[in-house]
């Protein structure tokens, strides 16, 4: 026989089926076929893994599902607490007699030139919640008088509120 095998032609897609009915039972059965499937891959990986268990051959890894956690490129700006390398420049940082709690901080707080409404009440959170803190009216003054008033009385940061649309930020 030299006449080409007939192939059988490839089950149409559901999508393609207008039967509402016909094309139910068309997606059922493509949907159990390929669930019978995955369960016969899984039993012949078992299968093969207990196989070689029993030979004494080495056993294959258990595949291991693709996450966004797993599969997630290492960043390079976090740190890791057993980073020595950034930790070692701590030494000569301006911060580190408060990073090693030697200096207790001093906060000075101040405000914009032209505070408005809700300012004022936001710093009397902040004053509740920042130890060490103390609030100053800017008033007229120039910043630089103020972080050298800060500076005199030995104030180890000095935070501005400002109000945008009488939001404080």
């Amino acid at each position: 026989d030299k006449r080409p095998k007939e192939e059988k032609p490839a089950p149409p897609l559901p999508s393609e089926i207008r039967n509402k009915e016909k094309r139910s039972e068309v997606y059922a059965k493509l949907k159990r076929e390929k669930k019978a499937q995955k369960r016969r891959l899984g039993r012949e990986r078992g299968q093969a893994a207990q196989r070689a268990a029993e030979l004494g051959e080495e056993v294959p890894e258990k595949q291991v599902p693709r996450t966004i956690e797993n599969t997630r490129e290492p960043d390079e700006t976090v740190c890791r607490p057993d980073d020595q390398e950034l930790f070692a420049g701590n030494d000569a940082d301006e911060f580190n007699a408060v990073l090693k709690q030697v200096v207790t901080p001093k906060v000075l707080i101040t405000t914009c030139r032209f505070n408005s409404g809700r300012g004022p009440a936001f710093i009397k959170e902040l004053m509740q919640v920042i130890p060490n803190a103390q609030y100053v009216n800017r008033g007229t003054y120039d910043l630089k008088k103020i972080v050298e008033y800060a500076n005199n009385r030995e104030f180890t940061s000095v935070m501005v509120v400002h109000t945008n649309r009488r939001e404080p930020g």
